[in-house]
């Protein structure tokens, strides 16, 4: 184990609620954001579901 953060909190991000990612997930799913490249499709809700399933883990 390299040590690596696993979860938003040990990043110092306090708020994962949808209001306070929601600048986050507003870029991930920008037109012009480079994520784009991996689903052209990708919808805010869609982010922020993965978000959340990766914080559950």
């Amino acid at each position: 184990m390299i040590g690596l953060p696993t979860k938003l909190a040990q990043m110092n991000v306090k708020d994962i609620s949808k209001e306070g990612l929601a600048p986050v997930v507003r870029q991930a799913a920008a037109a012009d954001d480079t994520f784009r490249m991996v689903d052209p499709e990708v919808t805010e809700e869609q982010i922020f579901a993965a978000i959340q399933a990766v914080e559950a883990l």
